[in-house]
């Protein structure tokens, strides 16, 4: 399964300084996925459809938050230009 890694520049989080590690999980339908996590009652820190697509937030049982991006969503990698 391939994997993607996002990376955000200080200057697009002004609150660097209080924020923890996360991993975003890339999903296959994040409304559905959403959905089950409701009815498990697990905490949702939040969900969207915003420029790049579907995601969610959610919160571990230590209180880190992580995210659900839909996988259509993902870009493909380019490949070089050949010569």
């Amino acid at each position: 399964m391939p994997g993607a890694l996002s990376h955000y520049p200080k200057a697009l989080l002004p609150d660097w300084a209080q924020r923890k590690s996360s991993i975003v999980f890339d999903c296959d339908d994040v409304h559905a996925a959403v959905a089950r996590m409701k009815v498990r009652r697990d905490v949702l820190a939040g969900a969207d459809d915003d420029a790049v697509g579907p995601f969610a937030a959610f919160l571990d049982s230590e209180a880190d938050e992580h995210g659900l991006r839909g996988r259509s969503e993902i870009p493909q990698a380019q490949k070089p230009p050949t010569a």
